[in-house]
């Protein structure tokens, strides 16, 4: 909290919808009403409703420019809006520790049987295998046909590199 502010945090932000929770004013009504009287004068939020009982505020409206939007938060004297603050790991890293976790669930599951990539491609190969027997064969869309020429590229790729480095070729 700044400047005897309470804390209000955005728990819910798309294009055109805002929520955010301030719950230390839950259930105080005329501070919401104040906020709601506040918010209604900004050109780009076209409806406001605020919940005291849930101690929320929920806007609808054109959020293209979100550096407005922000810009009125930091200002205003109603609440102070906390930005989220992240553990600092980038997201590609969370997802491969996720990926690796999966894996050794599959590995420790299967005794060393299998792995993620493996099963993975069971499955795959499972699914094709039953639509065929339900004749539903069909060519795959061409976004997955680009997808799989270019995994099929980069793959051969990797491999030429690999023999060029063992001076083989």
């Amino acid at each position: 909290m700044l400047m005897g502010r309470p804390s209000g945090e955005i728990v819910h932000f798309t294009s055109g919808r805002v929520r955010i929770r301030i719950t230390e004013k839950k259930d105080d009504s005329a501070f919401f009403r104040a906020l709601e009287n506040n918010l209604k004068e900004m050109p780009e939020i076209k409806t406001v409703r605020t919940n005291p009982l849930t101690g929320s505020v929920l806007l609808e409206g054109d959020f293209s420019e979100a550096a407005q939007l922000y810009d009125f938060f930091k200002t205003n004297t109603l609440f102070q809006l906390e930005i989220p603050k992240t553990d600092g790991t980038p997201l590609r890293q969370k997802v491969y520790q996720s990926f690796a976790a999966s894996n050794r669930f599959v590995k420790d599951r299967s005794r060393g049987e299998l792995d993620l990539p493996i099963l993975i491609f069971l499955m795959l190969v499972g699914t094709g295998i039953y639509q065929l027997t339900r004749s539903e064969v069909r060519l795959p869309p061409w976004y997955t046909a680009f997808w799989y020429a270019l995994g099929v590229f980069t793959k051969s790729l990797m491999d030429i590199e690999a023999i060029d480095d063992d001076g083989d070729e």
